[in-house]
Order: structure tokens, then sequence, then C-alpha cells
């Protein structure tokens, strides 16, 4: 079950998985004034992510303007090889899934949708 008010996933769902084939996490980039003060910070906690032993190699990043997106591009262990996932209607089903998309998020940020777009440019 999908908790989100962001998608009806019967309708904008194409079932593709590729929303679990990584994870994203945010970090709203500070104004220009405070830039070089907290761009240190958040920068090493950045780098500390992908020192970290067999999944540091596995990070990517990118910087949208806005945010800067640590990605870490692991499949969840729950994806199953027919692009479904073997706990969704399971209570343990992690809250980062059930809520997915977020308020933030918009339709482009389906990672299938975004790979069809990029394809048609």
């Amino acid at each position: 079950m999908n908790e989100s008010k962001n998608i009806v996933p019967e309708i904008d769902c194409i079932g593709c998985g590729k929303c679990c084939e990584s994870f994203e996490i945010g970090y709203p980039n500070p104004p220009k004034k405070e830039m070089k003060v907290i761009d240190a910070v958040w920068r090493s906690e950045i780098d500390r992510f992908k020192m970290l032993v067999g999944i540091g190699d596995k990070i990517t990043t990118l910087d949208d303007g806005d945010c800067t997106w640590l990605i870490f591009n692991v499949p969840c262990k729950y994806l199953l090889s027919n692009k479904t996932c073997e706990i969704y209607d399971n209570p343990i089903r992690p809250l980062l899934c059930r809520k997915f998309p977020y308020p933030t998020t918009i339709k482009n940020s389906c990672p299938k949708i975004r790979q069809t777009k990029d394809s048609e440019l």
C-alpha cells in the first residue's frame, strides 16, 4: 500500500521497479551567502557516506540547483526479479517506500518517466 498523497499507483505507476533500484537523499543547497561554511559541512557528510566499505563506490551525487542528491545505486533487497516488491503489502515495508513520492517529488522524478523524456530529446 502506498501512503503518498502525491501519486495514484494504479494510474501513475507503470510498475518498472526503477524507483527500487536505487534511493536518494536530498541535501538542500544553502543560500549563496552561507555557501562557504555550510558547503564544507555537508560535503564532509557526503564524503563520509562515500567512504563506507561495500557501498561507498556505489554512491553518486547529482546537483539540481536546489538540492545536492546523494544517490545510493543499490537495489532494495525486497525487489524481486519481476520488478515487484516482496513486502509491498506488509507492515514492515519501510516508511521511505510507503511515502514515495514525497511532497517535493514531481512525476518527472520517476526514473522511468525521466528516462523516457531524456530519450525523446
